[in-house]
């Protein structure tokens, strides 16, 4: 696996498949109505045939209206960070300070969730720069455990996550509609 060099919170790289630069930024309140359409496209994708349409649809629409994600993009523990190439949106990732329900693993853990690319960028280095970003600042501000829930039938979101060291902690089940989606519970330490 490439690792990507990350000099400091404004990241820039050039991966070795073009001449692209991939870009790292925290969201502002301005960026609330691209990644509501992003999570909206996304999510759908990413779920595809994982959930009855219904529940689907009634997630989005709870998960991604507007009012949502301004909400969450207000909140002042959790950060949204978006990755751009030539200034345009081509994926997301949040942090979130806290415990899953389920267990507790370490001292201040964190919650990474939400990482998504637009299709294209998949496989090109974009997920590893949100990646890469989003533990260098979990450990800038301290996190010692870094955890994540993906659906159980995402074998390449899960393949990306055992290459950054996420190990399966724990098989959970989390309701979405009237749909018990099986998941896994993946963790990893965070290095200072």
């Amino acid at each position: 696996m490439q690792r990507l060099t990350v000099k400091d919170t404004n990241y820039q790289t050039r991966p070795n498949w073009g001449e692209t630069a991939v870009s790292i930024r925290q969201a502002t309140q301005a960026d609330a109505p691209s990644i509501a359409k992003m999570g909206y496209q996304l999510v759908a994708a990413a779920h595809k045939g994982a959930l009855p349409a219904a529940d689907l649809n009634l997630y989005l629409h709870q998960a991604f209206n507007l009012a949502q994600v301004n909400q969450e993009l207000a909140q002042l523990d959790g950060r949204f960070y978006l990755a751009e190439v030539a200034q345009a949106v081509v994926g997301m990732v949040k942090l979130s300070p806290g415990s899953p329900a389920e267990a507790q693993f370490g001292e201040n853990p964190i919650e990474l969730s939400r990482l998504y690319l637009k299709q294209v960028w998949i496989g090109r280095g974009v997920g590893q720069a949100l990646m890469q970003h989003a533990l260098l600042e979990a450990a800038k501000n301290q996190h010692d455990f870094c955890w994540l829930m993906v659906w159980a039938g995402n074998r390449r979101a899960i393949d990306f996550y055992r290459r950054w060291q996420f190990t399966i902690a724990d098989r959970i089940h989390y309701p979405i509609g009237r749909t018990s989606l099986p998941a896994y519970l993946m963790i990893r330490s965070v290095e200072a």
